[in-house]
């Protein structure tokens, strides 16, 4: 499956830079806890129908925050912060018991739940603000199928799908009141960093060897290259997890009234629904996409292609380690689609210069044997090479008189 990779950033930021630009400076934590509150009340009022216990919850959730026994912060996998409990693992810790009696191991909506990987238990989804939307669309790709596969009574799917849809809005309005995590990434290659850190821990200035090719490669890099990356990474800084996938002209404007939105091929687009909806069949079009478009990365994640995981959340976690990326937590289809191609981008010109610089050594290797050093062990101490490495070329050298 060939993707038009020129049309893969088109992205329509005018909202979300003035979005993020307030928030960043805007309400401070009294301030985010009474909008959390507006928002979880809203949502217990529109969705009353919702199973008691659902609900029961949401108001034992309300009640922890207003009275400041939830810190409103990512959480970084942990769970406590100055004495509170942080708000994601408050929030976990609260619906999993509920949710496990809701939808019971063994029952139909359970083993729908199975086939979307990584939702349930909130406890694992739900590490951090950027996990909160794949959580709340992974919901609502829930529903969908009870709605579509279910022979529940009309009220029981009812009842169910409500507290779903609770659930799914009580996320989304978490996800709006936590703060926004400043995104960096390697000052040379397309690798995320550490908070206040310029540089991966592939490229960091400790390690002087990486540091010294990091630096020659990124030199290497195109204009093309570089104004590629930097499209992605404007875009997922100012649009985040939110992304509105445009395909059509038509539904440019009804996207924009939901938030920021990027145009993208209509393939681009299905691959992306496909990917959190059916996965079995969504892999082995990753696996062609990857070929086909990604011969460079193809050859890093040779063992660890997508046909080879059973869910997306492996494969997404396979890949970040053979990458050495680990600091990225995404795992939107979209943003994974675009670091791949970073990634392409970034091997593709790591191997050019590994080719280079074994050109280079060789000629070298050419002189100093033409010039009557004849000793491999004199020649590769001088150029600080394996001695078996300037024999071979020294054979084949002998070979072309």
């Amino acid at each position: 499956m060939s993707l038009p990779s020129n049309s893969w950033f088109s992205p329509i930021c005018s909202s979300a830079d003035i979005a993020i630009e307030e928030y960043q400076s805007g309400p401070n934590r009294t301030r985010r806890s009474q909008r959390l509150v507006e928002l979880l009340r809203s949502c217990r009022d529109a969705h009353s129908k919702a199973a008691p216990s659902i609900l029961a919850t949401l108001d034992e959730l309300i009640r922890q925050v207003e009275n400041e026994k939830i810190a409103i912060a990512d959480s970084k996998e942990k769970t406590v912060f100055y004495g509170q409990r942080y708000l994601l693992s408050s929030m976990a810790e609260l619906f999993d018991p509920v949710l496990a009696n809701l939808i019971p191991p063994g029952s139909l909506a359970h083993n729908l739940a199975n086939a979307i990987d990584g939702l349930f238990p909130l406890s694992r989804s739900l590490r951090n603000r950027e996990n909160c939307k794949y959580v709340a669309d992974s919901l609502e790709a829930l529903s969908k199928r009870i709605k579509n596969f279910s022979n529940y009574k009309p009220e029981q799917e009812k009842i169910l799908r409500e507290s779903i849809h609770c659930i799914m809005e009580t996320v989304d309005a978490v996800r709006n009141v936590l703060p926004i995590e400043t995104l960096n990434w390697c000052q040379y290659c397309f690798r995320r960093t550490a908070i206040h850190s310029n540089f991966c821990n592939v490229h960091m200035p400790s390690n002087d060897t990486e540091y010294r090719t990091g630096k020659r490669i990124y030199s290497t890099l195109s204009k093309e290259v570089l104004d590629h990356r930097a499209r992605y990474q404007t875009a997922r800084r100012a649009i985040r997890e939110s992304v509105n996938l445009v395909s059509r002209t038509e539904d440019i404007i009804p996207a924009m009234s939901k938030g920021p939105s990027i145009t993208v091929p209509e393939q681009v687009a299905q691959l992306t629904e496909q990917t959190i909806s059916n996965w079995a069949l969504a892999s082995t079009v990753w696996t062609k996409v990857i070929e086909y478009n990604f011969p460079s990365l193809s050859k890093i994640i040779v063992a660890d292609m997508p046909c080879a995981h059973s869910s997306w959340k492996s494969w997404t976690t396979a890949i970040r380690k053979a990458c050495c990326d680990e600091s990225e937590h995404t795992t939107h289809p979209y943003w994974i689609l675009n670091i791949l191609a970073c990634a392409e981008d970034w091997f593709a010109a790591e191997n050019i210069a590994k080719d280079q610089r074994k050109t280079d050594t060789e000629n070298q290797i050419q002189t100093l044997w033409e010039a009557g050093t004849k000793n491999a062990s004199e020649i590769a101490r001088q150029l600080n090479v394996s001695r078996q490495y300037v024999a071979r070329v020294i054979r084949r050298l002998k070979l072309r008189e």
